[in-house]
């Protein structure tokens, strides 16, 4: 018996980028901040791959996955309020660096 197949068509994006930026959204409503961290770092790493090689990303596309990322620690850093003072000082950092790095 063949099973019939009720879900709507997926955009699949040629990179699976845009659904590891979904995915990590989907992650932080759910307060998940070091997955969506690590999702949206993954996206980074597709965006800057795919600077040269095809399917081509744009530098805006790379300037918004660094400033996703900037988001999510500036987030962590409020949810830490100062209880880990290594730990704010290093996201504090790292935020500021995505946020130069995503200025495009």
């Amino acid at each position: 018996m063949e099973q019939e197949n009720n879900m709507p068509p997926i955009e699949v994006s040629r990179t699976g980028a845009s659904e590891g930026r979904d995915r990590g959204f989907a992650q932080n409503e759910l307060g998940d901040l070091l997955s969506t961290l690590r999702s949206l770092r993954r996206v980074l790493t597709v965006r800057e791959h795919h600077l040269g090689t095809p399917p081509f990303s744009s530098l805006r596309d790379v300037a918004i996955a660094h400033n996703d990322i900037a988001d999510v620690l500036d987030e962590i850093i409020l949810r830490l309020n100062n209880k880990n003072e290594a730990l704010v000082k290093k996201y504090r950092a790292e935020a500021a660096n995505h946020r130069i790095l995503g200025m495009n």
